[in-house]
This record gives structure tokens, C-alpha cells and sequence, in this order.
């Protein structure tokens, strides 16, 4: 017998195109959620290196912040180091009693009055005036006198007394006894000259004492 086909093939391509169709579809759908699947993906891995930049940039900030707090730091330990040093420099003399002490004993007699009495840093230049009346203890300069001024020695730590005494054998005693003061390195005549005072003829005069380190 011969098989008789009853199915048209309009029918059969009609079949054949909504398979196509429908494995199109699941490709597509397929494809579709992969595409969404690495977006999502994407989406995470900008959204983590977004929040690690963020971080980075707060941390840059707050190194940049602690640097500038260290260098403030250095700063203020550069200052207390400097004002150490100058405190380490004011004790390494004999203690402030001892300075005391030493001065009154060379004042023995009382011919000597002090004018101004002050402590000198190490590094001030002392500006001396030339003298030259020889009184037979020291060269003293005549008021008025147009001689020219010459430099101090520059000193380390020291006194600067500016004093009358009742005459030049006072002043030579004071001077010697001071320069015998265990506490005191050196004393330098820096200027003397004769003045009046209550009718009489005294030597007004200034010294400066180094004093001695530890």
C-alpha cells in the first residue's frame, strides 16, 4: 500500500519555524540573564573599588593630617630643646645664694655702692668705652673725651655691675676681692671715670664678672 501524507507541508514549516522560535527564545532569554548576571558583577566590583578609593583618599587625609601634627611635634620639641639648653647654661654656674654670698663678702667695708647689678647671657657683646687717665690702678678716661670706643671680649655666662666706690684704692680692694671668689672665673674693668657726689670726688665704675662653671 502506498502511504498517503495528509499533513500539509505548510503545517510542517509552520512547526518547524515555532521550534526555531521557541530555542531562539531560550537562547535569548539565556543570553539576557548573563548579560543582567555580569552587570550585577560589575556593578559589585565598581561599588568595592569606588569604597576602597574612598578609603584611600580618607587615609591620604589622615597621614597628611599626622604629618603635620609631627611636624608640629618636632617643632615644639626643637623650642623645648632650645629653652633646655638655656637652662642647662643659667645652672651651670655656682647656685644663686652662692653669687649672693660671694659679692657681699667682696663688699667688706661698704666703700662700694651699687648703681645696677645684671646677669649677662654667653654670646652678648659688651660695647666698652677707652679710658685714659692713669689713676696708678686702672686707665680711666676724662669726661668729654673723644677717644673711640672699643669691643669687649665676648663672654660666657657673667655679671655686669655698675657701682660707685669712695675712691680708687676702694675699687682696687673690691675688685681684688671679688676676682678672689671661688664662685666668680674673671673680673674685667670695663669702664671707670671720676664724678661728684655730696660735694666730693668719687669713681664711678663697671665690671664685668664671669662666672664660674661647674
Amino acid at each position: 500500500m502506498t502511504d498517503i501524507d495528509l499533513i500539509p507541508e505548510s503545517y510542517r514549516r509552520g512547526r518547524r519555524a515555532r521550534s526555531w522560535l521557541g530555542r531562539f527564545a531560550v537562547a535569548y532569554m539565556a543570553l539576557l540573564f548573563g548579560l543582567l548576571a555580569a552587570k550585577a558583577v560589575l556593578s559589585v566590583n565598581i561599588d568595592a573599588r569606588a569604597s576602597e578609593a574612598r578609603k584611600m583618599r580618607v587615609d591620604a587625609a589622615a597621614a597628611l593630617q599626622r604629618k603635620a601634627h609631627l611636624d608640629q611635634l618636632d617643632s615644639q620639641r626643637v623650642a623645648l630643646a632650645k629653652q633646655l639648653a638655656m637652662l642647662d647654661t643659667l645652672r651651670a654656674g655656682p647656685p644663686t645664694g652662692e653669687i649672693f654670698a660671694a659679692v657681699d663678702r667682696a663688699l667688706e667695708g661698704r666703700r662700694v655702692r651699687f648703681l645696677s647689678w645684671r646677669f649677662q647671657r654667653a654670646g652678648e657683646l659688651v660695647e666698652t668705652p677707652a679710658r685714659t687717665i692713669n689713676t696708678g690702678y686702672f686707665v680711666v678716661v676724662p669726661a668729654g673725651s673723644k677717644k673711640p670706643a672699643v669691643n669687649g671680649w665676648r663672654l660666657r655666662t657673667h655679671m655686669e655691675i655698675k657701682a660707685v666706690a669712695v675712691d680708687h684704692s676702694a675699687l682696687a680692694e673690691f675688685v681684688s676681692r671679688l676676682a678672689n671668689q671661688a664662685a666668680f672665673k674673671d673680673v674685667k674693668v670695663l669702664e671707670t671715670h671720676a664724678q661728684q657726689e655730696g660735694g666730693r670726688e668719687v669713681v664711678a665704675f663697671g665690671l664685668a664678672v664671669v662666672i664660674r662653671g661647674r
